[in-house]
């Protein structure tokens, strides 16, 4: 399983199903650490599975 970003306490941490999804976290908090955004809220559902 691939591992979530860190050091982010606005980052709901739930289990990573994909490269992209990583790369996105990363860059997300990559972007809340430079102080560029406060937060995103996100959510996707594929066949009853939530994901981000």
């Amino acid at each position: 399983m691939i591992e979530s970003a860190s050091n982010a306490r606005w980052l709901y941490h739930s289990p990573v199903y994909s490269d992209v999804e990583a790369k996105m976290r990363r860059f997300l908090v990559d972007l809340g650490n430079a102080d560029k955004i406060i937060g995103v809220q996100m959510c996707i559902t594929i066949k009853n599975k939530l994901f981000l």
